[in-house]
């Protein structure tokens, strides 16, 4: 009696031993939707810390061109050329475009209406989306677009964000600069 016992022990551990097939997919299906989910969130995280960068970027450069109008009271002569002198001479914006900068202000007289623009090119449309709907410091207004060049010369024309690929921010001479 003892050793069928024995033997109906033995035979019951060799059937439950080892995962089966099926318990093997199930896990490796949980794996596969972890680690899709992981590609995601650092997708998105990635995507924050690029726009974050772009707010920085553009909050150093409206502050620069703040304090060449408090020294010259004018924005005449702010163009790309600027760039040199407030430290932006290469710097790319994270999706791999550049920072532009104009004027409205073509004289030394300062004018009541001047204006500078920045343009930031090669967004993509999700994210030319997500920067024109933010709110800019100092008071600036964004507007989607495309950027074109030709002749070494930098055009942006307003599209509707779903077809962008650029933004222009806009800033007044009124808005938050001392003089």
């Amino acid at each position: 009696m003892k050793k069928q016992t024995k033997q109906v022990k033995k035979t019951n551990k060799k059937h439950e031993s080892g995962r089966s097939m099926i318990e093997m997919v199930g896990v490796l299906a949980v794996m596969g939707l972890i680690t899709a989910g992981a590609f995601v969130l650092i997708s998105s995280a990635m995507s924050s810390q690029r726009i974050s960068r772009v707010d920085d970027d553009v909050s150093a450069l409206v502050q620069g061109v703040r304090m060449l109008y408090n020294t010259n009271n004018n924005f005449n002569g702010l163009t790309d050329d600027a760039k040199n002198v407030l430290g932006f001479k290469d710097v790319k914006n994270p999706f791999g475009g550049t920072y532009t900068l104009s004027t409205t202000d073509t004289d030394d007289t300062p004018a009541k209406n001047a204006t500078f623009t920045i343009v930031i090119d090669n967004l993509g449309k999700t994210n030319a989306g997500v920067l024109e709907a933010r709110k800019w410091p100092g008071g600036g207004s964004a507007v989607c677009g495309t950027v074109s060049t030709n002749n070494n010369t930098t055009t942006f024309t307003s599209a509707a964000c779903d077809s962008a690929n650029a933004i222009s921010i806009t800033y007044g001479k009124d808005e938050g600069i001392t003089l």
